[in-house]
């Protein structure tokens, strides 16, 4: 992932593989997806920790983490295979969590 300082404060996740989907054409915001085979816990607890003043919504098995307003988010989810397109990388086969990251340049 980015450094924090080039990505609104987001710090990057340790060993994560940064894959970016679809490219946003909005100049007023940037977005990437990340992966890593680390538990869905341990990427929750390393935001936690990392992002400790942010706030910090739960919906089902997504955690949002934002500052507060709308300048940045972290979401971290649960990654299954089940939703890899044929022939992508190894990482997406291997990968446990999924890790969305939206800022403000």
């Amino acid at each position: 992932m980015p450094p924090a300082d080039e990505a609104g404060g987001i710090p990057p996740y340790p060993g994560a593989v940064v894959h970016v989907r679809v490219p946003r054409e909005q100049p007023d915001m940037r977005s990437l997806e990340a992966f890593t085979t680390d538990p869905y816990e341990t990427v929750v607890a390393f935001y936690d920790s990392a992002l400790s003043g942010w706030t910090r919504v739960i919906d089902d098995e997504v955690i949002l983490f934002h500052p507060g307003d709308d300048s940045a988010a972290v979401t971290v989810m649960p990654w299954t295979a089940e939703e890899v397109p044929e022939g992508q990388a190894e990482i997406f086969y291997r990968a446990r969590t999924a890790i969305g990251a939206a800022w403000r340049p």
